[in-house]
């Protein structure tokens, strides 16, 4: 997928904000999103899409963007709460995640860098062997 139709930074820009912020529900987000992107998304349709409706990429695009967006909701959930109870700073971009780094935490002069992830329990996900392939290695 082309850069400027990646949608973290959109993703950041609405639901990483201060405690009193309203965060847009995803219906409007990804409406938002879809209008300020439709000229890129025009060439990629053109180019990668060639014949198919735009209802279909459209549908595809906001299902992806969901399963992007559950992804990152995670991580802000782990760094609102350590925000709200830790007095260690804590960051989180867009930038920052593009290179692998859900949030970075200060220490003093040492940085921490955290990847936050989510383990499932449901059989369907575990029995496919998609999670039960990767073992973790905890040192």
């Amino acid at each position: 997928m082309p850069k400027d139709l990646k949608p973290l930074s959109a993703i950041y820009a609405n639901y990483w904000l201060p405690q009193t912020a309203e965060f847009p529900n995803y219906e409007d987000f990804f409406r938002t999103w879809w209008t300020e992107h439709l000229k890129p998304m025009d060439a990629f349709i053109r180019k990668c899409f060639w014949g198919c409706s735009y209802e279909f990429v459209y549908l595809g695009f906001k299902a992806c963007i969901y399963r992007t967006l559950i992804s990152v909701l995670t991580q802000f959930h782990f760094a609102y709460s350590w925000l709200a109870y830790c007095q260690l700073p804590l960051e989180a971009s867009a930038e920052l995640d593009m290179q692998g780094i859900d949030d970075l935490l200060t220490v003093g002069e040492t940085k921490f860098v955290l990847q936050v992830k989510k383990e499932t329990y449901r059989a369907e996900a575990r029995e496919s062997g998609r999670f039960t392939r990767r073992k973790l290695q905890i040192h």
